[in-house]
């Protein structure tokens, strides 16, 4: 069964376009008309990803943030397209929950490279590939990379593809102190540029979910280092 991606778009020429150039890279895609359209479908079929389109105005904040969160009880990752380069939009995006966001000029190879990683079917956590069912533990903080589940004290915490993958890798080895570039070839595929402000962006949603569910910060920034696990778990 192909890969299929949900393809957020109000320009039905954007659509032929991506999806014929998708279909031949090997996926099978679906076209929604904006955000709320997007949400609808988002249950009735098992996407690896959802493609957004923010080429115009048809998505408004409250509708991505929607989608974002709904992307994210569904562990499928969502990537944005950008039509030029805006800042604030940028990283509205990625505080929304956004797992990717490519800026024109982008070539479709790049597209494609992103959807793979970002579904799985590229670029792996190496040092996970081995863990059992028994997952990782720090603490009351528990991971189980095969079920994409996380869980503290019990109590189940929902995360992007992106977070998740942050917090494996701190987990194999919750000791160290992990270097915003260590983080990036760790979580991201090798061929994704990803700003070191990206990061940022992702750690801090990683750093809320967990503090939601423990009541208190169990990430920790070393200034000039990077990001670790709290020591007591």
């Amino acid at each position: 069964m192909r890969p299929c991606i949900l393809v957020c778009s109000s320009d039905a020429s954007y659509y032929l376009l991506i999806s014929y150039i998708l279909e031949i890279e090997g996926f099978a895609c679906l076209p929604a008309s904006d955000c709320v359209k997007t949400l609808e479908l988002l249950p009735q079929c098992p996407f690896t990803s959802v493609l957004l389109d923010c080429s115009d105005s048809s998505c408004m904040p409250d509708a991505i943030d929607r989608l974002c969160q709904a992307s994210k009880e569904r562990s499928i990752p969502l990537i944005a397209v950008l039509p030029s380069r805006n800042e604030a939009l940028y990283f509205g995006l990625l505080k929304a929950g956004v797992d990717h966001i490519l800026v024109s000029p982008h070539s479709p190879s790049q597209i494609v490279r992103a959807l793979r990683a970002l579904a799985g079917m590229g670029k792996q956590i190496t040092s996970l590939a081995n863990i059992g069912e028994a997952g990782l533990s720090w603490g009351k903080l528990e991971l189980f990379p095969r079920q994409h589940r996380v869980r503290y004290d019990g109590k189940g915490i929902v995360l992007g593809p992106i977070q998740f993958r942050l917090l494996a890798t701190m987990m194999v080895d919750p000791r160290r102190i992990f270097s915003r570039e260590e983080l990036i070839r760790a979580a991201w595929a090798p061929n994704i540029h990803v700003e070191p402000r990206t990061v940022d962006v992702h750690m801090g949603r990683l750093r809320e979910a967990l503090r939601k569910a423990a009541g208190r910060d169990l990430i920790r920034t070393v200034r000039s280092a990077g990001y670790g696990l709290d020591a007591s778990g």
